[in-house]
């Protein structure tokens, strides 16, 4: 066989992963699932699986060969009728890569990916939880208890929004969803309906030759 898309199911050791970063390298194009809560843990969980000894010569793999980390949670509804999904999307930007081949520089891939939204499309689950907040989708304290900053992480931003925006997307039914959350979205449809993706997990694509 000689596929050109590998889908592995979920990263959970050094073998797997080392294969589908080897994969990568060879130009093929990898989906794969892994059970952190946002793209940096993401990172952070990829290499923690190597020695000590392998682990910068790992970063550098990662750097070079990550595509995009699409992150989810779900939530429930503010009118209770269900849940909604909130996404983070890290694109693997210049910055991004220098982020992930650096470990000191590491931490600091949160703050690029909220300032990456207009140019790469990129957004945290605190923007986007944000956005879910003013849309009358979820209430505050569901927002602010699934912050990744912690339960005042997106406290000012939800304060901000006017309770006139949130009755008119309640009358009208509708979410006020950012591109970059329906563009994740439609490319978890395939991964949620064979039971790939759970309520926690991220998924990352990997191809040196994209």
């Amino acid at each position: 066989q000689d596929p050109d898309v590998i889908l592995v199911g979920e990263m959970r050791d050094r073998a797997t992963i080392d294969i589908a970063l080897k994969a990568a390298e060879t130009g093929h194009l990898v989906f794969s699932t892994v059970h952190t809560t946002d793209a940096q843990r993401t990172i952070a969980r990829l290499v923690s699986v190597f020695d000590p000894n392998e682990q910068a010569a790992t970063r550098l793999r990662l750097a070079e060969s990550l595509r995009a980390v699409i992150s989810q949670r779900l939530l429930p509804r503010a009118d209770g009728t269900g849940r909604v999904v909130a996404v983070e999307v890290m694109r693997n930007t210049a910055t991004v890569a220098e982020c992930i081949a650096d470990a000191e520089k590491t931490g600091e891939v949160r703050d690029h990916i909220a300032a990456g939204r207009i140019q790469y499309g990129m957004q945290t689950f605190d923007q986007h939880l944000t956005e879910l907040y003013r849309g009358g989708l979820v209430t505050m304290e569901v927002a602010m208890a699934a912050a990744t900053s912690g339960p005042g992480g997106c406290r000012h931003g939800c304060r901000a929004g006017s309770s006139a925006s949130r009755r008119r997307a309640a009358v009208q039914g509708r979410a006020l969803r950012s591109r970059p959350a329906q563009d994740a979205l439609r490319s978890l449809r395939p991964l949620v309906a064979h039971g790939r993706v759970g309520p926690g997990s991220s998924w990352s694509g990997l191809s040196a030759g994209c």
